[in-house]
């Protein structure tokens, strides 16, 4: 299922999802988890990531979703979004990354 997420190079990858939602009924601290981020145009790229659940927080409109949505539809649009959002129960979910594997199309 498509979700917004986040890394920073030698951190963890975070996403947020609704409290009552399949995944946030299924998430707990220690669950393992796999994350795929990829390109929808040839040549193909992606990248997977294994790792664990480290942490299930509630989350804040400016302090993560905020930032999530002008990472995914731009400063503009992305500040738009999160006022417009309703605090409905929401959490952000942190992964502790322990495995990659990725492909690259373009190199081949």
């Amino acid at each position: 299922m498509p979700v917004w997420y986040d890394y920073e190079p030698g951190g963890e990858a975070w996403l947020i999802t609704g409290q009552q939602s399949l995944k946030g009924r299924l998430l707990e601290v220690g669950t393992p988890v796999a994350l795929v981020a990829q390109t929808e145009d040839t040549p193909y790229k992606y990248v997977s990531v294994e790792g664990r659940v480290s942490a299930i927080e509630p989350t804040s409109n400016e302090a993560d979703l905020k930032p999530m949505a002008i990472r995914y539809l731009g400063e503009q649009r992305g500040v738009a979004y999160a006022a417009g959002s309703t605090e409905e129960a929401s959490i952000r979910v942190s992964i502790i990354p322990e495995r990659w594997f990725t492909v690259d199309y373009a190199k081949s």
